[in-house]
């Protein structure tokens, strides 16, 4: 009933190197592939969604995606990317929906992806969970969360927490670990839908005098989740989403994207839940734009942050829907037609799928109509970085860095390789400092999750700086809150 198995005969020559060691700016020439088929096109294909995993060395990506059999039944299937290796069918059962996957990956365990979707095993749809491991495995659906009612649009921010929708309520449930979850939170109870998770909270679309309005709530750490509160209330909305990228180690989210309707127009807007300021593109469209972002959290060495922003739509041109999308030294009045297919493509969902010493692999995958059926389509985008010869990796320099994830403290060991005063920052997803220890002669930091002001940091994922007097690394870190 379960398929999936595949033997990893991939070998890795070169040397280790962390994603997050990547710095200083990114090259400002890079160009979309030509477009190329991850699916056939005699079967109906929808909702790719791309899972990476830590290879030791390097990312390696798999995309995930829904293949309708019938009105009964749908089926996953998937890929590698790392060698565009054949379609194999990973869930598969007469009469049962498989739909709406999302991952979350590990590190140091013989499970190297949780995939979360949901399914109508049961009748209703419930959320499951099945694990990827080192031989290739796939498990078979384990129930996670579900009962009376149908949860749906369920949407992850890995290691983090799992938000979906059930009977026009938004619920919420903290990561605990090992693929288990804590007991859901209520954030809203009427007319909501379409959850989406990023660093900064939560965002959702709310029906209101027929129209979808956009509401959010932010997590704290002490108080937990704040009371809902209304993002922008104009206009029909959708297409809600953060432009962080959704797969790990990149995880993270503060920037909104989403499509307003007024008028006969359809208009691209961003917002940031620290201001919050809305933002207009300025792109706008007679039909849906179906906009995806990405924001790609890079530090540079004595420059803070490097922020490369790409974001992809579809649009019609001339009678035909092309898919659009910029270059991460373009802006998003530069976006072009990357399809070029005078064909329909439309739902272009853009990710990280794989990193390779310098060079993160960006993917935009879409569907296309074509013979009678959609099938899946891609583009690549090769972004390279410039590595800095003086950054080592954490298992070179002997440096551990635990428990990862933490609640309350975190103890940063240094070896007796780590020779002087060692520096360490600690940065939030946006790049702001917001913790630094000088003037260290010892083997031993521990950061209490305070800030430089002894106010409490909420859960998210930060970025650690270490600096001794001639290396430096960075490591990223996940805070987590306690069990309620």
């Amino acid at each position: 009933m379960f398929s999936g198995q595949r033997k990893h005969i991939y070998l890795l020559f070169t040397i280790a190197f962390y994603v997050f060691s990547t710095v200083n700016t990114y090259c400002q020439t890079q160009e979309w592939s030509l477009p190329f088929s991850l699916t056939d096109s005699l079967t109906d294909n929808h909702n790719p969604r791309i899972a990476v995993y830590d290879a030791g060395i390097d990312l390696l990506g798999i995309v995930f995606w829904e293949r309708n059999i019938n009105d009964s039944t749908t089926a996953i299937w998937m890929r590698h990317l790392s060698d565009m290796t054949q379609e194999e069918q990973v869930f598969y059962q007469e009469g049962v929906h498989f739909r709406n996957l999302h991952f979350f990956s590990t590190y140091g365990t013989d499970t190297l992806i949780y995939i979360f979707y949901e399914a109508n095993l049961t009748g209703n749809f419930d959320i499951y969970m099945s694990k990827y491991s080192e031989d290739g495995n796939i498990t078979d659906p384990e129930f996670i969360i579900g009962g009376d009612g149908d949860e749906i649009n369920m949407d992850a921010l890995p290691s983090a927490h799992i938000a979906w929708q059930i009977d026009g309520k938004i619920k919420v449930s903290q990561y605990m670990g090992g693929g288990n979850f804590a007991e859901p939170v209520t954030i809203d109870s009427i007319n909501c839908l379409n959850p989406s998770l990023g660093s900064s909270g939560i965002v959702y679309e709310k029906i209101i005098n027929d129209s979808s309005r956009i509401f959010y709530a932010t997590l704290h750490y002490i108080y937990g989740w704040s009371e809902p509160d209304i993002l922008f209330d104009h206009g029909h909305n959708s297409s809600l989403g953060y432009a962080g990228p959704k797969n790990q180690p990149n995880s993270f989210g503060y920037t909104i994207l989403w499509e307003t309707h007024e008028g006969s127009d359809w208009t691209i807007l961003m917002a940031d839940l620290d201001g919050p300021e809305i933002c207009n593109t300025m792109i706008v469209s007679d039909n849906q734009l179906y906009p995806k972002g990405l924001i790609i959290w890079i530090p540079v060495l004595n420059d803070g942050i490097e922020e490369p922003t790409i974001l992809t739509y579809s649009k019609n041109v001339d009678g035909f829907r092309e898919i659009y999308a910029n270059a991460p030294s373009g802006g998003f009045q530069n976006c072009y037609n990357i399809s070029n297919s005078q064909t329909l493509d439309t739902k272009p969902n853009i990710e990280i799928g794989g990193y390779h010493y310098g060079t993160y692999y960006i993917y935009d995958v879409w569907e296309r109509y074509i013979n009678g059926h959609w099938q899946l389509m891609a583009s690549r985008l090769n972004m390279q970085v410039d590595i800095d010869e003086n950054i080592i990796s954490d298992t070179e320099c002997n440096i551990i860095l635990y428990p990862n994830p933490f609640t309350d403290h975190l103890t940063i060991e240094f070896s007796d390789l780590v020779k002087g005063r060692v520096q360490v920052n600690v940065y939030n997803s946006s790049g702001t400092l917001i913790h630094s220890f000088q003037d260290f002669n010892i083997k031993q930091i521990h950061w209490d999750r305070n800030s430089q002001h002894g106010r409490g940091v909420p859960p998210g994922i930060y970025l650690i700086e270490i600096l001794t007097e001639s290396q430096k690394f960075f490591e990223k870190v996940i805070v987590a809150d306690k069990i309620r």
